[in-house]
């Protein structure tokens, strides 16, 4: 199937998918059935591959409604956090949606009081009230904000701290760490030391992991997010680390399925490189995205429609079917919302 056939099937399914969030909309800002940030958060971002004339008005209210019920006077958004998600997970999402819609009223408050977890190694943590670990998500994603808000230097040292992340790893051909350690100045590589890790065990990429419990997503960020530093900076060591970490993991199991952040970093990748292998790559796991939207636009991720599992500290497949995770309305609307936003980052490089 050529490129120009795929974007436009891909748009097809953006354009349900959006339907799906638009008619959810209440004429306020609020989302029918959410209960919580977590909601919201991923919503403006999403929307801007929705299709739609009705999308800026969409997403301005949203972030109308988020500014209003969940952000405070120091740009703090009012949370009760995940186990296993870190404190500042939602802020990278809800910066780079203010951003592109517009909105620094949003954006700014948001990014000053991220900047104020920037650890010393680069790094942002991933506890608010516990220095020790830094969390991969928010510092790849995070660091993207920075980019796109003028925090170049701020950027830059997120992104020197995952070069000597990439480049600490002691075993990558079986297992690649994700987790940073402040207490050591080095990797996580006893994760029994710890209660509460960023995803769980699922941080803690394993070449043949049985469970099919890796967590594959902050590969993805690092690659968008080293990607964008190398064609911003013109660094190749920048790209030296994405191309590297890229062919690793690649051979990872399950890795060319995979769905959540990763069909973005293999877009950004391609991108930067202009290499047809990692857009090959992009477009596999478009296709997975593709395959498990459901009749009323939303999607069912099968195997991957997974949430926390406390008994064994991983991501489980909690959801049997679509019906039980229409029941958490939360996830269901977060679920369409970032497959919308890494299916049309695909689409933006066909």
């Amino acid at each position: 199937m050529s490129d120009s056939r795929e974007s436009d099937r891909y748009d097809r399914v953006l354009n349900r998918a959006g339907e799906f969030l638009r008619t959810r909309q209440n004429p306020n800002g609020s989302t029918k059935s959410a209960g919580s940030i977590w909601g919201y958060y991923s919503q403006p971002l999403a929307l801007l591959s929705g299709g739609s004339a009705c999308d800026w008005s969409c997403a301005n209210r949203c972030l109308d409604h988020i500014q209003r019920e969940f952000v405070d006077d120091r740009g703090a958004l009012r949370i009760e956090p995940f186990e296993y998600v870190g404190d500042l997970y939602p802020y990278p999402y809800l910066i780079r949606g203010a951003c592109t819609w517009g909105r620094v009223d949003v954006s700014i408050p948001l990014t000053r009081f991220l900047l104020g977890f920037q650890d010393a190694c680069g790094g942002f943590a991933y506890r608010l009230n516990d220095s020790r670990l830094i969390d991969p998500a928010v510092t790849t994603h995070g660091g993207i904000c920075l980019l796109l808000t003028g925090h170049v230097a701020e950027a830059e040292r997120a992104g020197r701290f995952l070069v000597r992340l990439h480049d600490s790893q002691p075993d990558p051909e079986h297992r690649y760490l994700t987790v940073w350690d402040t207490q050591t100045n080095n990797l996580l590589t006893d994760y029994r030391t710890v209660d509460d890790v960023p995803w769980g065990d699922g941080s803690q990429l394993v070449r043949e992991n049985p469970h099919g419990g890796n967590a594959y997503w902050d590969i993805g960020y690092m690659l968008a997010f080293l990607s964008s530093l190398f064609q911003t900076t013109g660094d190749r060591d920048y790209l030296r680390v994405a191309e590297e970490m890229s062919e690793i993991v690649g051979r990872y199991k399950g890795y060319e399925k995979h769905v959540w952040k990763t069909p973005w970093g293999c877009a950004a990748l391609y991108q930067a490189t202009g290499n047809r292998r990692y857009l090959e790559t992009a477009l596999t796991m478009a296709e997975e995205i593709v395959n498990c939207q459901q009749d009323d636009g939303g999607f069912f991720l099968g195997e991957q429609s997974c949430y926390v599992d406390n008994s064994n500290q991983q991501w489980s497949y909690a959801f049997k079917d679509y019906e039980e995770l229409q029941a958490n309305s939360d996830i269901l609307i977060d679920t369409t919302a970032q497959m919308m936003h890494y299916l049309g980052q695909v689409c933006a490089v066909l």
